[in-house]
């Protein structure tokens, strides 16, 4: 005799969490073996403080947990087919993550962990802000020096030359627009920021005669690191958009805030992190070596409150 169905459900439920235990084991014995990895991997590293171009020469030769074909059993249902790949896929993309954050764990118990400035470009030297004077720039200028040691100022005739005094290293800074009054991305302070190759290294606000939120950014050749809350804002040149989810989920799983996307050609991402992003920066050098960061900033408008 059947049961009846609310007991045929509970059955089920139990065996449904019977295998959830099974897989929970089974995923826990799968981090062992990413540990492994990440310690072979560690162990084939330089000697002494490692650097990212030392982590990229990880994949130089063969790319690291390259997806492999999934062999079906020729009796298998034709949903599974659909079905399987797509849960493999999904724990293919959690052990990179975890690939990496192991690697970034060895790394620091042995004191030689990158750091964010490892990443970067060198930084600064000197606080002289270039930029084009009015009220409103003016406010972010004093708003920006309160944070520079013995911060000067250049005037310029316009935002292009004051991009072009950070080029020419006549400034360590420049003053750009970031967002209007209606809390949108200023075109033509985006447009200068990949012209002149320069990144968003502070952002504060300013009000105009309407009572209205303006953002001014800092921008530099390289970022300020003086804060450990950070926003990131990174450019994955020809970057495949079936990897979208992917990125997204990489960024979660290693402690930051997805804020902003915009898609094109390329894709352009604003990331919030609380913590440390090296781990992060590790996946984009592993797996997302096309990347290019537009900005590392912090965001001083709250301290302006």
């Amino acid at each position: 005799m059947a049961f009846p169905p609310q007991i045929q459900r509970r059955i089920i439920a139990d065996n449904l969490h019977t295998q959830e235990r099974q897989i929970s084991t089974a995923l826990e014995a799968r981090r062992s073996h990413l540990s492994d990895l990440a310690r072979v991997l560690v162990d084939t590293l330089p000697t002494g403080h490692i650097t990212s171009r030392d982590l990229a020469a990880l994949t130089a030769a063969e790319p690291l947990l390259d997806p492999r074909e999934v062999v079906l059993h020729r009796e298998a249902l034709e949903e599974n087919k659909k079905y399987l790949p797509h849960v493999l896929g999904a724990l293919a993309r959690a052990d990179r993550v975890a690939l990496c954050r192991y690697i970034f764990l060895r790394l620091q118990s042995q004191g030689r962990a990158p750091t964010m400035a490892d990443f970067l470009p060198a930084p600064a030297l000197g606080s002289r802000i270039a930029y084009t004077r009015n009220n409103y720039s003016d406010e972010a200028f004093s708003a920006f020096a309160y944070d520079l040691p013995t911060p000067t100022a250049l005037y310029t005739d316009d935002y292009d030359a004051a991009c072009a005094a950070v080029r020419a290293g006549e400034a360590s800074y420049c003053i750009l627009p970031y967002r209007d009054a209606k809390g949108e991305r200023v075109r033509t302070g985006l447009a200068l920021l990949q012209s002149y190759d320069l990144m968003v290294c502070a952002i504060c606000s300013v009000r105009d005669g309407e009572d209205n939120t303006l953002l001014y950014a800092l921008c530099g050749t390289s970022p300020m690191l003086r804060s450990s809350k950070k926003t990131l804002l990174l450019h994955l040149q020809d970057f495949p958009h079936s990897r979208t989810g992917e990125f997204l989920d990489a960024a979660a799983l290693l402690g930051l805030k997805t804020e902003e996307m915009q898609f094109g050609r390329d894709m352009t991402v604003m990331l919030y992190s609380e913590g440390d992003p090296v781990p992060f920066f590790i996946w984009l050098t592993l797996f997302a070596p096309t990347y290019r960061l537009d900005g590392l900033f912090y965001d001083i408008t709250k301290e302006q409150e």
